[in-house]
């Protein structure tokens, strides 16, 4: 009898020594390890709009150019390439009006790139290239505005800016760019033909951001 009850409490103690073996690590385990992080989200949008300045210019243009101030709208969709780089397409719409009272419509679609030089800091540089869909430009070759026409070229941008991000997704950014077309030569009335079309428009803006 003696013997069967040492027995019973050697073969407890043992299954407590096991337990407690086994049990420890698996619970230290769960209390130090932190939790996985959510992988970072690779999608990359931006808002805004600004104050613009549009001049057309051509090389045989007589008259001193001529410059229109409005605004426009911007919309950026892409990815995330990196810490520091942001890729995807722009789109930018910049209405105006000759003096004449006709509209004019620029919408430029580009694909872009944005880069922070410094990954701590907000600073970045951006650049990109597409097409520019042109109804009307600003630009005078016999000391008058020409009659309405509608084309299309290739189109520049490029520029920098600072963004401030928040600890959530959602950042704002402001941003100086210069945008450039080349529209070529146009014939503009009969007989009378722009040479070496330029499009020019400089931008001042902000954006919201989310990543």
């Amino acid at each position: 009898m003696a013997i069967t009850t040492a027995l019973r409490r050697s073969l407890a103690v043992a299954t407590m020594l096991v337990a407690s073996v086994t049990l420890l690590p698996a619970r230290a385990e769960g209390q130090s390890a932190p939790a996985a992080p959510a992988p970072a989200s690779k999608l990359w949008l931006t808002a805004g709009g600004g104050y613009t300045s549009q001049k057309g210019d051509c090389s045989n243009c007589t008259a001193a150019p001529v410059y229109v101030k409005s605004g426009n709208l911007t919309f950026d969709v892409g990815a995330r390439g990196n810490a520091q780089l942001d890729a995807g397409v722009e789109v930018t719409w910049a209405p105006s009006h000759l003096r004449t009272g006709d509209d004019v419509r620029v919408t430029y679609l580009m694909g872009i790139g944005q880069y922070r030089p410094l990954k701590n800091h907000g600073f970045f540089v951006k650049g990109g290239m597409g097409v520019a869909f042109v109804r009307n430009w600003v630009f005078d070759v016999t000391n008058d505005i020409t009659p309405a026409f509608t084309t299309n070229a290739m189109a520049l941008t490029y520029g920098a800016g600072w963004e401030v991000r928040s600890r959530g997704r959602f950042g704002l950014q402001v941003y100086g760019t210069h945008n450039v077309v080349a529209l070529g030569d146009l014939t503009v009335a009969a007989g009378v033909t722009a040479e070496d079309v330029i499009a020019n428009m400089w931008t001042f803006g902000a954006s919201i951001v989310i990543r």
